[in-house]
Formats: C-alpha cells, structure tokens, sequence
C-alpha cells in the first residue's frame, strides 16, 4: 500500500478526532465513526498520487455486495457473478471504498472509534478476507483497516491478525502515538492510530 495513502489515512483520523472534542465542547452530539470516515475520505482524495481526479471515485457507507461485484467485474465482466453472493460472507457496508475507472485500482477502507472490541476487529478481516479472495483479482491494491486507541495495543492487535496471516499476500500493522494537547474533559491528551493493511 502506497505511503501517501497510509498518511492521509492519518491526517484524516486526526482531524475527525479534533472535531470530535471541538464538538464535544459545544455539546454537539455526532456520530464519531461518520466523522473518521468523512475526514479520512477526503484526504484520500487529495491525495495525487493515487490517481486523476476526474477519474477517481469515492463511495461511503457502500454496500459489501456492491464493492464484491464491483471487484468481481473488473476482472471477469458478468461471466459467474450470480455465483459471486455465495463467497461473500459479510454483508453490510464498508466505510470507504475508493476505486479509478480507467486504471481499475481499488481500497477499502474500514474505520473504528476508540478501542473497538476484537469482535469488531475480526468482522472487518474476515470482510477483507472475503474480498481478497475474489478469484484473479487484481485491481484491488489493498484493504485497510483504521482504529484508535486510549493506550497502546501494538501486541493486541499483532494477534488478532497474525491468525489472519495466511490469507493475506501482505501484512502492514502501523502505529502512530498522537499528543493531541485536548483537555482531558473533551477527549485524550494523546491516543493511538493503528493501520492494519492487507493485500
């Protein structure tokens, strides 16, 4: 997964938890999900490197089947994609999922507020699991999976993934500490981002 991708991954969570305290202070009640994704959707896009813009589109809150299918067609055009429903096992929506039409490249992007439960965790490789297994696909550059911590959880999340291992080509599990100089009574003087990107 290319780099400037990883970092507006980054910039954007920063600025949806910034948000969040600013809201927070003014009493504004906001989904914080629906804030990461926005922020992290939009650095994305101003992200040159992974494409021309015209050519560059991002959905939100797109439907598992949707991106599936979308994979699907790249590669294999209408050819077996009724079969396609039965290998996907996740159902629901992903956060973001970001493709180019003329190069046909892809990701998605999965996002979690503070410390999700390893449930949550293993939903969202087992949804990347699903959609990296979608036969001689490879316009899917990468699934990546964002979430933030109250402290740090680089051994936590190291096993919940390592038993993924052997689904996955490649494996990325980044860290980034944030002093984030919020007051306490609005959020966490510092936090923890953690990246998890498969391929």
């Amino acid at each position: 997964m290319q780099t400037n991708i990883i970092d507006a991954i980054i910039r954007g969570v920063q600025r949806g938890v910034q948000t969040q305290c600013d809201y927070k202070r003014h009493l504004v009640q906001v989904k914080p999900e629906y804030l990461l994704t926005v922020y992290v959707a939009e650095e994305i896009f101003k992200v040159n490197g992974f494409s021309s813009r015209q050519d560059f589109s991002i959905n939100i809150e797109e439907k598992t089947s949707e991106v599936a299918l979308h994979l699907h067609l790249q590669k294999h055009g209408i050819r077996n994609a009724d079969k396609l429903n039965s290998a996907i096992k996740r159902v629901g929506k992903v956060d973001i999922f970001a493709f180019e039409r003329f190069s046909k490249r892809s990701m998605v992007v999965e996002l979690k507020n503070y410390d999700p439960q390893k449930s949550e965790i293993v939903k969202e490789l087992e949804r990347f699991k699903d959609f990296v297994s979608i036969p001689n696909n490879k316009t899917l550059e990468g699934c990546l999976l964002a979430f933030l911590a109250s402290k740090p959880k680089n051994k936590w999340i190291n096993g919940i993934v390592k038993q993924y291992d052997k689904y996955f080509s490649n494996v990325l599990i980044e860290e980034k500490r944030v002093d984030s100089g919020i007051n306490p009574d609005d959020g966490y003087p510092e936090y923890w981002i953690y990246l998890v990107c498969v391929e």
